[in-house]
């Protein structure tokens, strides 16, 4: 009996032990599970490389999609012809007690009051974009140092009938021809087209011809005497002086080109011949001066055509 049981207990171990290893949960060996997840990782990075390598791809193709000439014009062209707003001008606006001083005198048809910029390093034209973060702000067409007293706004360089650069007024638009001449020290509401200095300019014949354009420019550059006075393109900048300015914008044709679309620029100015008087009424220390003025003749400009 004594071996019989033993023979029991025996067995009835065995049989424990060898069912508790049958509902045990597998266990993976440390090699089995560093390889399983190697393969995963495998998988996951040559997801990855091929989305890269798509997206690489992708930016190396050229863009299908171009901007049509009306989104160009729209874009690019037109935003350099436009007149800025008080937004653009907040920083370009005569001084209070100016605006109050000459109250009288600005009521007065064809009259005006503008402030030009000392700084020419935001003046853009065209072909000259200033990328200074001081600039970046500037959203006045030619920075504000240029003025068209035929349009009444600040313009681009070369559209202008006044621009001001280093201390000195100059006028020297694109198919433009600008005469100056210093009045001396005369008050605009005296200043008439009887005025001492300004038969020349009354009388002075539009030349019909890029040549002859060209002819009178070279003229104007070196200083024409006439009547006791000089005139030319330009003048140092003079406190409490009046200038009269001729401005002859001919009409034509100048052809540009933008984003590969043509324009003819002349479109986007307002030609015409105008005769008028400015005077300085401050310099403040950046620079920047105040003019007030007003139009003495504006009639229609000739054309200029080839030689």
């Amino acid at each position: 009996m004594k071996g019989l049981g033993m023979v029991f207990w025996w067995l009835l171990i065995t049989f424990g032990y060898c069912f508790g290893q049958t509902n045990q949960t597998p266990v993976t060996s440390p090699a089995r599970r560093s390889s399983d997840d190697q393969q995963r990782e495998n998988s996951r990075m040559s997801r990855n490389a091929d989305s890269a390598f798509k997206d690489l791809h992708n930016n190396d193709i050229p863009q299908t999609f171009q901007k049509t000439p009306i989104e160009i014009m729209a874009q690019y062209i037109q935003p350099l012809y436009r007149k800025p707003g008080k937004k653009d001008l907040k920083d370009l606006i005569p001084a209070p007690n100016l605006l109050a001083q000459y109250d009288q005198f600005l009521k007065l048809e064809n009259t005006g009051i503008f402030k030009l910029s000392g700084d020419i390093t935001c003046a853009k034209n065209i072909s000259v974009v200033a990328a200074t973060e001081s600039c970046a702000s500037n959203t006045i067409p030619g920075g504000g140092t240029a003025f068209s007293f035929r349009a009444n706004t600040h313009r681009i360089l070369h559209l202008a009938d006044l621009a001001l650069e280093k201390d000195i007024l100059k006028t020297d638009g694109v198919m433009q021809q600008g005469i100056m001449v210093s009045l001396g020290d005369i008050e605009l509401d005296k200043v008439t087209a009887d005025t001492a200095g300004l038969k020349f300019l009354m009388d002075f014949k539009p030349a019909t011809t890029k040549e002859e354009l060209q002819k009178n420019d070279q003229e104007l550059s070196n200083g024409i005497k006439a009547d006791g006075f000089i005139y030319r393109f330009g003048f140092y900048v003079d406190k409490n002086t009046t200038f009269a300015l001729r401005s002859i914008a001919y009409r034509g044709k100048l052809i540009r080109s933008i984003k590969g679309v043509n324009y003819n620029e002349m479109d986007y100015d307002k030609r015409k011949d105008v005769l008028v008087v400015f005077r300085i009424i401050e310099k403040d220390q950046n620079g920047d001066i105040t003019v007030l003025w007003k139009e003495i003749v504006r009639k229609d400009s000739p054309e200029l055509k080839e030689n």
